[in-house]
């Protein structure tokens, strides 16, 4: 989902959330501008209609238990990358039902003021006072390293860093991603290696 152009009121997320669900898929991760957006996704969450996941209740019994494996197995998860979301992060991370709640870093250092600026103090601050609140009421916080970390060395601080102030959820870059970077580096030291020698 887009959360600025959607706006907050836009309930699809809803309908692609159940969708994916339906088909099986045990967490769901879309992006929210609203406590209401939250709701209505942790609600999808709590859905019996799982025939993806071969779950075909033929009795009362069975489908009591596919609630029990719903209940436990998915999950919906909050991504907050837009200003609007965090207004309300307080009664966000207290939504019945809500295990994990995401931090898009990138999309909300950049609506800070503070582009590409995963470790400007105010970002490491959010990052942490949404990790103490989710904390009190058992949901996990995700976050991602972002794209500028690049070598072995950058990410690995990214996520000890992360993991200090308390995301237990951290989200390295892409295969594709770290694909690119070795690539390029490989490839613009060929190049400059071989214009040298001409």
């Amino acid at each position: 989902t887009n959360p600025w152009l959607a706006g907050e009121n836009n309930m699809q997320l809803a309908v692609d959330a159940a969708r994916a669900f339906a088909l099986g898929v045990d967490i769901v991760k879309a992006s929210v501008a609203s406590l209401a957006q939250v709701e209505v996704l942790v609600e999808t969450s709590k859905g019996w209609h799982r025939s993806g996941a071969m779950w075909y209740p033929s009795s009362k019994d069975d489908f009591s238990s596919n609630m029990e494996r719903s209940a436990k197995q998915a999950m919906a998860c909050a991504s907050i990358e837009s200003l609007t979301a965090l207004k309300d992060i307080d009664a966000i991370v207290a939504v019945p039902g809500l295990r994990i709640l995401a931090l898009a870093c990138t999309d909300l250092s950049n609506q800070m003021g503070h582009t590409f600026g995963y470790d400007h103090p105010e970002v490491l601050a959010l990052v942490r006072d949404v990790a103490e609140k989710a904390k009190k009421h058992v949901v996990v916080v995700c976050a991602n390293i972002g794209y500028e970390a690049v070598t072995a060395k950058q990410i690995d601080a990214r996520m000890q860093r992360l993991y200090e102030i308390g995301a237990r959820i951290i989200l390295m870059n892409t295969i594709e991603k770290l694909a690119h970077t070795l690539c390029k580096e490989l490839n613009d030291g060929f190049r400059t290696s071989n214009k040298m020698r001409l």
